[in-house]
């Protein structure tokens, strides 16, 4: 396992741009395959984190006032 340079860094911004919603570690399988790079899921959420990309989804309207919490 290697890290992730810069060059593969735009390759990882490229990846999450087509979709969003994908986990580290299909990220991970889309990088090797169009860079040949083999690297750890924990590199790969180090290259997400240094993009300053949150992998925490949010909702996208108010919480109900009247839901149990």
């Amino acid at each position: 396992m290697r890290r992730v340079r810069e060059a593969h860094a735009a390759a990882v911004a490229e990846i999450l741009g087509e979709c969003n919603d994908l986990t580290l570690s299909e990220i991970g399988k889309r990088l090797e395959a169009r860079t040949g790079l083999s690297v750890s899921v924990p590199t790969i959420f180090r290259a997400v984190r240094a993009l300053g990309v949150t992998r925490k989804k949010r909702s996208s309207t108010r919480r109900n006032a009247s839901a149990p919490m």
